[in-house]
């Protein structure tokens, strides 16, 4: 039975049995022996470590808004408020007739699926058709998501750094006017 390759340190040589902590998720992070060698080679491994840092990053803030954007669908078809009698979609436009609001029993009606033909018909709908009240309640789940908290650890090198636990991006928004077809 052929024996498992010994991670070696990139500094040294030697048998290596750490990781560089920062990036140790990514399949090119450097093994080290100790803290001196990791801290002797953190010249020629820094850009690498902010890359893996960054990439990281940047696949965890998709995955947030991929969540956020399936909890929005679902929080707006079961919060859907407006009756709607007719429906016109193409590609570039999409035209919403609304039924009468006094003929309406209760606060939350039905979604009209029986009226839409396609998918991206009905994800605008739900994304353009509401009031300020959904975009409150999804204002409170987005920044649970993304909110940073900050703890200390102790890295490889021994120093204490402050580590986000969240992600760091800041929250805008985005005001869209819809038209009134005469």
């Amino acid at each position: 039975m052929a024996s498992e390759a010994r991670a070696t340190c990139a500094a040294c040589g030697n048998q290596a049995s750490n990781k560089c902590d920062a990036c140790k998720s990514d399949t090119n992070s450097r093994n080290y022996c100790g803290k001196a060698c990791q801290a002797k080679d953190w010249p020629s491994h820094k850009k690498a470590c902010k890359d893996a840092q960054n990439l990281y990053l940047k696949k965890a803030l998709a995955r947030t808004a991929e969540i956020a954007q399936q909890a929005w669908y679902v929080f707006r078809q079961n919060t859907w408020d407006t009756p709607i009698r007719k429906i016109i979609g193409g590609d570039d436009a999409l035209v919403i007739y609304d039924d009468v609001m006094l003929n309406k029993t209760k606060y939350f009606l039905k979604f009209p699926d029986h009226l839409v033909t396609r998918e991206q018909t009905k994800k605008a709908m739900l994304c353009a058709w509401c009031c300020h009240e959904p975009l409150a309640w999804m204002q409170i789940l987005i920044t649970a998501f993304i909110q940073v908290k900050t703890i200390s650890y102790r890295s490889v090198l021994h120093l204490t750094k402050e580590c986000p636990t969240g992600l760091n991006v800041e929250i805008e928004e985005i005001k869209v006017s819809l038209g009134t077809i005469s």
